[in-house]
């Protein structure tokens, strides 16, 4: 099963436009165009008239499934012009037949804010319940921060969606929390890795009590700083590079039986360079650039 948006741009067949939701129960490598073995279901909304046709776009669905093999998911959406609907994230869920679109069910949660920051994910309890980590972008109000939300019980009324729906601050200050994963440990508790842009490295944030409520409690770990990458992985710069950072990004956590965290996560180390070309009349510049590009697996035990 997966999500896709698709727009189409180079005119090529089958004509899809809009939000799509992917499905194969057998044999999923031996379809073939006439017998296929995939089902494709569109799950957004388009509006098709006289000289006029526009389509929903989503973008980073993030999915998982319920304990009886529901599939859920939030996404980004940016509705038609003429729908009403708000731009922003919105928790996509569907309980049975779901390769037809009239069985989807979605609702609007929060403004995802501006810039290329935004970023989220989410889990389900052991009673399929969601719960999201997600990252705002720039806004006037709780801009650029990360946010634990969680709902209860009737996740899909939009007329009583501000009280079904509820978030927390983790406390995770700004702008670190990029790219948040999330996982719940044994006791449904939420852990989350993210990027840690105060250090450079991995951050990490897990509950230990009062989870879903205005008071909880929240522990912080810088799991790796950017310090303790120059000190055991050392960059070899070109001669015409002074100084450089690593920056860590797109973290990846699963939590193993004993609630133990295991992360991997890629890293990038930008160096600070000189040049100058005698020739061009020019005075010399600086840039950074990319010098190293890697992948880093931890695990590490929590206090």
């Amino acid at each position: 099963r997966f999500v896709f948006q698709d727009r189409n741009y180079a005119h090529a067949d089958p004509d899809l436009y809009g939000g799509y939701y992917a499905a194969c129960d057998a044999d999923c490598t031996a379809g073939t165009p006439d017998n296929p073995t995939w089902t494709r279901t569109r799950i957004t909304d388009e509006i098709n008239g006289d000289f006029q046709y526009e389509y929903e776009i989503v973008d980073y669905p993030s999915l998982t499934f319920t304990s009886q093999g529901g599939p859920r998911f939030i996404a980004s959406l940016i509705p038609t012009n003429q729908s009403g609907d708000a731009q922003g994230l919105y928790y996509f869920g569907c309980d049975s037949g779901c390769d037809q679109g009239e069985n989807w069910q979605r609702i609007f949660l929060i403004d995802r804010g501006a810039g290329t920051n935004p970023s989220w994910d989410l889990a389900l309890d052991s009673q399929d319940r969601p719960r999201l980590a997600f990252y705002k972008g720039q806004a006037d109000l709780a801009g650029e921060k990360l946010l634990y939300i969680w709902c209860n019980e009737n996740c899909f009324d939009k007329a009583n969606r501000d009280t079904q729906w509820s978030y927390n601050d983790p406390g995770v200050p700004s702008p670190s929390g990029k790219h948040p994963d999330l996982e719940l440990d044994s006791q449904g508790r939420p852990h989350i890795a993210y990027n840690d842009d105060s250090d450079g490295g991995l951050g990490y944030v897990w509950c230990s009590a009062n989870c879903e409520t205005d008071t909880p409690t929240y522990q912080h770990k810088v799991v790796e700083s950017v310090d303790l990458l120059q000190q055991t992985w050392p960059v070899a710069m070109p001669s015409h590079c002074d100084g450089g950072l690593w920056h860590g990004i797109t973290p990846i956590l699963a939590l193993d039986s004993v609630d133990k965290p295991h992360v991997a996560y890629d890293t990038t180390y930008h160096a600070h360079c000189l040049y100058d070309d005698p020739s061009d009349g020019q005075p010399p510049f600086s840039a950074f650039h990319l010098i190293v590009r890697a992948v880093r697996a931890t695990s590490f035990a929590l206090p």
